[in-house]
This record gives structure tokens, C-alpha cells and sequence, in this order.
């Protein structure tokens, strides 16, 4: 069991020698700990747990995340994990217009505040 701040010893390397991309690295986004399109979908994790479990699991990189920190604090929190960022992610506003969309009901959803 790992403790709050700690890493466990990362998995093995998700790409083998005998795999068609055995030089390719693997990441993984950090959506499937904390969903920024909608926050209250799932309790908020913290950014050092999905750092923690992205490295036990033997990913190499991440794409940025929810409640990640910016700057020489990221590249930090990064490197104590031997990852690397993999792409920035932006959420973009979207605001439907009407109850349908390409012929599907959808429930209309709130803006949240960008503050």
C-alpha cells in the first residue's frame, strides 16, 4: 500500500520489444480520474494521486489535467514520476442551442463559470 506523496515502483514497460511501435512511448489522459467537461460527474482527484497511479501503471506521459499544477511546478511534479506531458488539453466552452442534437434528445447542461 503506498502512502499520500508517495509512488509506487511503476509497472513494466507498456511497449515490448516485439511490438510493431517497440520504440513508441504510451500515455494516457488524465480524464479518466477527474472529467473536466463535467466536474461534478465524479469526486475530484488529486493531481498527485493521477500523477501517482499514471506512473504505477507504466505510462510515460500524461496529457495536462484538472487541477494540475502550471509552469516549473508541473515540469516538477512530472519529472519526480519520470513522465513527460504528452499534449495540453483545453476545455472549450459549448453551449447547445437547442434540445437536439444530430437527431438526439440531450439533457441541456449549465455553463459553468470559467473564473
Amino acid at each position: 500500500m503506498s502512502h499520500p506523496g508517495s509512488v509506487a515502483a511503476p509497472a513494466a514497460a507498456l511497449g515490448g520489444p516485439d511490438d510493431a511501435l517497440s520504440h513508441a512511448s504510451i500515455g494516457i489522459v488524465p480524464i479518466l480520474w477527474n472529467n473536466a467537461d463535467l466536474p461534478n460527474l465524479v469526486p475530484a482527484v488529486s493531481a498527485g494521486h493521477v500523477l501517482d497511479e499514471i506512473a504505477r501503471l507504466g505510462f510515460e506521459g500524461t496529457q495536462t489535467g484538472t487541477g494540475y499544477p502550471s509552469g516549473p511546478a508541473v515540469v516538477a511534479a512530472l519529472r519526480a514520476r519520470d513522465l513527460r506531458l504528452a499534449e495540453v488539453y483545453a476545455a472549450l466552452p459549448f453551449f447547445m442551442t437547442s434540445s437536439t442534437m444530430l437527431g438526439l434528445e440531450v439533457a441541456p447542461v449549465a455553463p459553468r463559470s470559467t473564473a
